[in-house]
This record gives structure tokens, sequence and C-alpha cells, in this order.
């Protein structure tokens, strides 16, 4: 017995670095060459169209390459890395939304080598490669890392990758150092410098193959522009999921959001130039001196970002706020030490030095970056740094990406988990379509920017199912327009309302309400306005 224990821990170190150890460069493209190919098209006269790389996922002949690389072809070769070269037979599913398709290689009885796509998205800043045949090159391996990533409208989320596609790459496999399958190299933005961008390999894995093969000469009907996309979708600048503060999000939160230090000191300045605003400006220069002594953290001058996240029991939640910029971490221990940390007990946990109470703990885990809460969530967010890696929800990072991250406020919420609050269970009967309607949401996200004389509030609801986004749409619309025509209605409602935008995107439904001086002074001679004084 004690023989096979023995036996048994010895193969279970042998097998453990094999799933988890990233793999040298070297290593990878060794492991992942074989599987990808050389794709050759050709018209019905049997002219060269183009060529463009693909690689298999199954030993079964299953490969997966761009739309566009065989756009118009009537039949096709691929050519594996060994020489050797196999027909295409024809295709066997379509994304309808992005530029990927499945096709059957006739490998007459053999197996090939296959790579493995994954679900999760891989990290921004995370090391990939990218194993293709630019012009013609076959088994080129280049490396990078994942820049970005971005939400198109008509497509969902793509990777923007720094590692080269170059003509003859479309349709490689964009790996990370584990050898998985992350995303596949689909277009270039030709405007730019390295801006390179990647489909994620989920699409991959929700393609269904249909049980008849449709030939390419037949394939027109099945995606009649393989073009490719357009990136004019507007999306933020600096996107939510861009913040650094996010590697100590843990799954279980229901709220996270962000203070943008420097957009709010910036609305602070423009505010006191107001001689009106005098009295309050000196008031919140006052507090920002007090925390500078107790804390020793300058938050004009040395925080970028406050984030906030909140996880556990609506009515009793546990919390954390994590302050990033560049103040000193040994000043501010000193501080906390002798000031808000005088009742706490000093421990280690995973290697990281934290203090704690049964009320509150705090730590100074990397440079310039305090994390202040519940002890609980305070140590769930550190294994969190310890595994290097934050695995997001697809919808929440798609909620992240068109969040605006430069707004003075933004706030990403999920509403189910607010809903479980008594009173909201209950709710009137007037309100009760409202609140079915808010369960149906995954996510909502607002966020505040600052203009001139105000704000733009943005409200940005996530729906898993699109006909639950288009139903939320058509509510909005039609409750707006009700409230609009009751007579004797607020009339500063109804004027934000007028001013208000709802648009409809996918699975997206986003509401912009522009609560600022000199929308207000436009609609006041408005026969709406007057109407509604009279």
């Amino acid at each position: 017995m004690r023989n096979s224990a023995l036996i048994l821990s010895y193969l279970l170190s042998m097998i453990a670095p094999i799933a988890h150890a990233d793999l040298s460069t070297v290593e990878l493209s060794k492991r992942v060459r074989p599987a990808v190919v050389l794709i050759q098209s050709f018209d019905k006269d049997q002219v060269p169209l183009g060529q463009g790389s693909g690689f298999f996922v199954s030993p079964k002949g299953d490969l997966i390459t761009n739309k566009h690389v065989i756009k118009g072809a009537h039949t096709a070769t691929v050519r594996l890395a060994t020489g050797a070269l196999y027909f295409v037979e024809g295709v066997s599913a379509v994304d309808p939304d992005s530029d990927i398709v499945k096709l059957r290689v006739k490998l007459n009885g053999r197996k090939t080598p296959f790579v493995a796509p994954t679900d999760l998205l891989p990290q921004v800043g995370e090391d990939i490669v990218v194993v293709g045949n630019p012009l013609g090159l076959e088994s080129t391996v280049s490396k990078g890392i994942v820049s970005a990533i971005r939400d198109i409208s008509t497509v969902g989320n793509v990777l923007q990758i720094s590692a080269p596609i170059s003509p003859g790459s479309s349709g490689s496999p964009v790996l990370n150092m584990k050898g998985q399958v992350v995303g596949i190299a689909t277009f270039i933005l030709k405007e730019g410098q390295a801006l390179n961008f990647a489909i994620p390999s989920k699409t991959i894995l929700g393609l269904s193959s249909e049980s008849q093969l449709t030939k390419l000469s037949e394939t027109a009907q099945l995606f009649p522009d393989a073009s490719g996309f357009d990136l004019s979708a507007s999306l933020p600048t600096i996107k939510a999921s861009d913040n650094p503060c996010l590697k100590f999000l843990t799954v279980d939160s229901w709220l996270v959001g962000n203070v943008n230090i420097k957009a709010y000191f910036d609305f602070l300045e423009e505010f006191s130039d107001n001689p009106a605003n005098a009295a309050a400006a000196a008031m919140i220069t006052q507090y920002t001196e007090m925390i500078k002594g107790l804390v020793g953290i300058d938050l004009q001058k040395e925080v970028q970002y406050i984030t906030f996240l909140f996880s556990g029991d609506v009515d009793n939640p546990q919390f954390l706020f994590v302050v990033k910029g560049s103040f000193d971490n040994k000043v501010s221990e000193m501080r906390f030490s002798l000031g808000i940390g005088a009742g706490t007990q000093q421990t280690t946990y995973k290697n990281i030095k934290l203090r704690e109470n049964a009320e509150m703990g705090y730590s100074f885990p990397e440079e310039s970056t305090l994390l202040i809460g519940s002890p609980s969530k305070l140590r769930t967010s550190l294994d969190v740094l310890n595994r290097r890696t934050t695995v997001l929800s697809d919808s929440l990072h798609r909620t992240l990406a068109r969040t605006n991250g430069a707004s003075v406020l933004w706030l990403i919420l999920k509403p189910n988990a607010v809903m479980e609050v008594d009173e909201l269970k209950k709710g009137a009967p007037g309100e009760m379509e409202v609140l079915d309607k808010i369960r149906t949401l995954e996510y909502v996200s607002l966020f505040f920017d600052p203009v001139q004389d105000g704000f733009l509030t943005s409200i940005l609801a996530y729906l898993p199912e699109q006909r639950h986004s288009k139903e939320l749409y058509d509510f909005l619309i039609e409750l707006k327009q009700q409230i609009l025509n009751v007579e004797g209605a607020n009339v500063f409602l109804c004027s934000f309302l007028l001013m208000s935008d709802i648009e409809l995107d996918r699975n997206f439904v986003r509401w912009d309400v522009h609560l600022t001086l000199s929308t207000l002074a436009e609609l006041w001679d408005t026969k709406f306005i007057q109407k509604r004084v009279k």
C-alpha cells in the first residue's frame, strides 16, 4: 500500500509540471508547428487565388481558418509542416458574426497532430506566440503580448496583439505559453503600426458542425462578405478593463468601481474657479491635507486609482479598496501603524505582510499599492494576486471594455445580487414590471463624464440574450414616451429625458443622459417646457 502511494505521488509530480508550467518558445513551437498548415485556394479554373494559414483542432481533419482565406475558392489544399498535401472536402461550420470557419480536410484515414482551444480570455500583457505562414513562409513563429482586449459591436471581444500578422498569417493560432489556443489571427489595422487583431478561441468552441458538408464552390451563400470588420465602433479610448487594480478582482464580487483621482481633481479645479464655490473648494483642500497627515499619501499628487470591490451578503458586504499611484510604501506603512493600524496585528499571508483585526485589514503588496478592507476580502484578493491571473467572465470583460475608464467615477453592478434585498423582492405593484426587466440584466455599468457645465451620465446594461436586450430597449423607449406624455410631469425630469439617448447594440442597451445647465437653458424656451409650466 505504501509503495502504491509513493508511485502515485511520483506520477502526480510528473504530471503537474506538464499541466501547469509555461513552455519556452522553442518547446511550444515544436509542439504546435505540426498542427499548423499552409492553405492554398483556387478558382474554378484552378488558378491560385491566395494563401493563408489554418490549424487542426482534432485528429480527424477538423481545420480552423478565416473565411476570407477561402473566399471565392472552388477548391483548396493544405500543406503540413512535413510537406504532406491534402485536399479540403468542404465547410462543416461557420460563425455568422466573425471571420471564422471550420473546414474538413480529407486525410485518407490518417490522423494529424492538433491543438486545443481554451474558452478563457488571456490577460492584457500576457505573452503569446503566433505560428503561421506569412507571405508563404511556412511554419514561421512570432512572439508578442496581448496589448488590449477590444469590443467591436458586430463581433464582440477581439484580442489586440503585438505579434505581427502579415499576409498569409490569417487563420494562424494565437497561443498562450501553455500551448493553448487563445485566439485566431484575423486582421490588421493598416493605418497603425503593429495593430494586429485576433478573434478569441471561444468562437471555435461555439461552432457546431453540420452533418453535411458544404462544398467550397457553394460557400457564397454561407458568407457573402468576408472582407473583415469595421473598427470604427465607438469604444472608449481608456477602457475600465485597462485598470491595473482589477488584478485583485475576485470572481464573487457583485460590485466593482473606480474613482479616477486625476479627473476628479481636474473637475474640482474648474469647479473652484467659480467664486461661489470657494468655500467648498477650501474644505476639499483641508480634507486632502488631513488624509495626507493620517496615511502619508497625497491624494492629489500621488494617487491615480481608488478602486473598490464588494462581495458577500448585500446587507453585510465584504469590501476592499485598492489605492494605486506613486506614493512611498514605507512612509505610508509607518503612518498607518501609528494611526489607523494601531489596533491591528501583523501577520504574513502567502508571503505577503499584512496587518488586521476582526473588522479591518490592510497590506502594501506591491510598489505604491495599498489594499484596505474586510480581512476575508483582503485575503481572497491576495489569493488572486498569488495566482497571477484574474479569470473574468466574458460578459464582465465585455462590459468593462465598453465602460469609460477615464470617467471621474465608474461602477459595474451585478443587479441580481442587489435584488436579494427584501425591500426589492416585494416591490410595489407598479414597480414589478421594472424589477422584472432588471432581473434579466447580467451587469449594469454607470459612468460619469464631466463636461463644461455638468455631467454626461451613461447607463450601460449587458444582457446574455439579445432578445432580452431588444425587449429592454423597447420598454425604455416606451417608458420614456409615457413619462413625457403625462400632463404636469416634473419639468426637470422631462427635460433630462428629452436630452437623453437610448441605443441598442447587440447584447448592450445604453442610455446617455445629459445633465448640464446648457441643455436646460436650451429647453426652457421650447413649447414643451412652456406647456408644462402653464
